[in-house]
This record gives structure tokens, sequence and C-alpha cells, in this order.
């Protein structure tokens, strides 16, 4: 089976570049593809940039002496890596049309998987050399060398640069891709996100330290890919009125993000299960449904941002998948030269630390700078091959 795609779908610094002028719609594999004009791709762009610092933000925070403003802050960042895989599945439909299956796959492993790779290794070779961390998963007891690291590499959740999960998981997407574009084809099958959607709110996500099983991370995020996949196709015409009803459009994105302190109540921020349907944190995930909603909500909101807001936000989000890849080891390294009160254990466990509104504020900051730099850095030095080495 052939899928056609533009490559370099994740790394985004090639979105403008993909959309240099307004193009007609033109008739493909039964679809129609939409006009690429570069206000679509600056607003996602600049969405793209939001969800790096979301989430960011959401991994430097600690509980505040304020309980109130501590459950409105974790409410508000937490499950943001939905709004990632939102616009990883926009842009699979937005760019579906130009390249086979083959073509797709290569592409991604030569701008995500070996970038993962190079960024995960560190984690990995310091994960099967602490006895804490072979302790943690007996799975691993009796194994070689060899089968460790690549259990790892697989699970990478399980190391100190736990936000690598994510590309285990994508990379399912990746390889779902032929289904993924069947959908595209035949958007009556769209009708499945319905179903997804409750399944996720059941099925829950794993704790950080926990997140060894990326077929129930796939099944928790696809329907939030599929989702992304259908605005593209189809929500963008049914909600591109709200934007230029700004005042119910900030209304609804108030509310929304307010209705989990408010409505949830015993609850602050992601449920997490160790399993299937076990129901540890709750019976439904509403953080899910809210990420979703806001997803599309924001989205629609940014067409409204000013182009001096896109200046802004565009070197965050030509650089996002590099921050993402390296934000937990500076972040880990920052704790450890600045450790907070009540933390104990390894220096990426601060579960268990509190502290004020300005420290978290310039742990996110300083781990954001840092992130950046990096990135810059790698992409100065290595011009020709910083995508594979740090997918930027």
């Amino acid at each position: 089976m052939l899928l056609r795609y533009h490559s370099n779908v994740e790394t985004v610094s090639d979105m403008r570049e993909l959309a240099p002028a307004d193009t007609a719609p033109e008739a493909l594999n039964g679809i129609e593809r939409p006009a690429r004009n570069k206000k679509l791709l600056t607003n996602i762009h600049s969405f793209r940039a939001l969800a790096i610092f979301l989430i960011v933000a959401g991994h430097t925070f600690f509980p505040l002496s304020n309980a109130t403003a501590t459950r409105v802050i974790v409410d508000t960042l937490d499950d943001s890596s939905i709004f990632f895989v939102f616009v990883a599945g926009y842009l699979f439909r937005h760019l579906h049309g130009d390249y086979h299956f083959f073509g797709y796959l290569r592409k991604k492993f030569t701008n995500v998987i070996l970038p993962y790779l190079f960024v995960a290794t560190p984690g990995v070779i310091l994960a099967v050399g602490r006895r804490h961390d072979l302790l943690r998963y007996p799975q691993l007891a009796g194994h070689h060398l060899p089968f460790r690291m690549a259990w790892f590499y697989i699970h990478s959740g399980a190391q100190i640069n736990s936000a690598l999960w994510y590309i285990p998981m994508i990379t399912l997407m990746y390889l779902a891709a032929p289904a993924l574009s069947a959908v595209i084809r035949n958007p009556r099958w769209y009708g499945v996100i319905i179903p997804l959607t409750a399944l996720s709110m059941l099925i829950h996500r794993m704790p950080v330290s926990e997140k060894t099983d990326i077929v129930h991370l796939w099944l928790y995020f696809l329907p939030a890919y599929m989702l992304g996949m259908w605005f593209s196709q189809f929500g963008e015409e049914l909600l591109g009125g709200l934007d230029r009803r700004l005042g119910l459009l900030l209304i609804l994105i108030v509310a929304c993000v307010a209705a989990m302190p408010i409505l949830i109540t015993g609850h602050v921020g992601n449920y997490t299960e160790s399993g299937y349907f076990t129901f540890e944190s709750g019976i439904i995930d509403w953080t899910f449904l809210q990420k979703a909603v806001l997803a599309m909500l924001l989205v629609v909101a940014f067409r409204r941002l000013p182009k001096a807001a896109h200046r802004v936000l565009a070197p965050l989000g030509d650089a996002s998948f590099a921050i993402y890849f390296v934000h937990m080891y500076w972040l880990a390294l920052l704790l450890r030269l600045f450790p907070l009160q009540g933390m104990s254990g390894p220096a990426a466990n601060w579960q268990d630390a509190h502290g004020d509104l300005l420290q978290w504020i310039s742990f996110t900051v300083a781990t954001m700078a840092l992130s950046y730099a990096t990135a810059a850095t790698v992409k100065k030095l290595a011009p020709r091959w910083h995508r594979s080495l740090i997918g930027y």
C-alpha cells in the first residue's frame, strides 16, 4: 500500500517553506487538499510554540504554598502533550499527498528516530548503570547489557529523560499511517474518534515512572491525533467563524480551563493508572477532554494574534521538537545545582519538592532558555546534520 505524504512533518522549521503562497485546492485521492496559506501555517506554528512552553512548564512545576493556585496551574498544564499530538495529526492531514509511505518512514527515521536515539543515549547509559533503575524494573533481571539498553530505548519513559516516552508512542502513529490515510480518503470513518475518545477517558495515562507500555500510550493519544486530522479537514471551516467573535471565543477558552478545578472535585492533574481500566484516579479522565477541546479553540484563537506575536513565537515553534528532546536533562541539572525544599533521591525526582511561584517561573524560563540554546548551538555547529542529531 502506498501513502503519499510530505517529508519532515514533525520538524516544524520547514512549515513556512511548505506554504510560500496561497494555492488553489486540488483533487487528490478523492479529497481536496486545503489551500496552504501562510496564515494557516503560522497559526499552527505559533500554537506548537505554546504547546512546548506548557509542556516544559508542566514538567518544571512543583507544589506551591497556595493549594488553590497549585490546583489551577496543574489542571491547566497537565496533559499538554495532547496539544503536540493534535498538531502532529493536523499536519499529517494538511500535508497529505506528495510522497510514498516508505519515503515518509525514511524521513521520519532521519528527522525523528535518529535524533531520538542520539538524545536518549545519555539517559539510557545512566539507567543501565544505576542499580536503582534496574531494581525498579525486575523484568530486566538476568538480561545482558544490550537487552537492557534496548529496553530503555523502547520504554524511554523509564529513564531520567522521561519525556522521551513520546517518540516510541508517536512512532506507532507513523506505522499506522496507511490506516490513517484511509480515514482521510473516507471521512465517514472519522466517526471512530467518538468511541476512541471514550476509551481514552476510561483507560487514562500511566504514571511517569511507569510509562513502559507504549501501546497503552498510543491508544490513549490516538483520538487526539485523529482529532487533529479531522480539524484540518473539516474543523477549520466549521469553527472558523469563532475567530471573528473574539469575546465568545475567549469565554469558551476560559470556561474550558476553569472547568477542571470547578467541576472536578477531589482530583488534581493527570488521571494516571497502572494498567487498563484500573480506575485508581477515578472513572473518567476529564483532562483528556479538556485538552482536546482546548486544542481546537486555541488554534482558532491564534488566528487573531498580531504578526509581532507570531514573530516572537516563531523561534520556539522552530525548535519545539529539539526543546522537547533535551529539556529534561537541563531540568535535572538545574535541580541538582539548585535543589528545592523537600527534594530527595535522584535530581529529577522532585515530586516531593515544594517552593514558591518565582522559583517555578525561574526554573521554567531557565530550562526553556538552555534547551533552546542547545538546539541553536547544535544547528550552528552541525549545519548538515543538526536535524539528525537533535531534530532541529
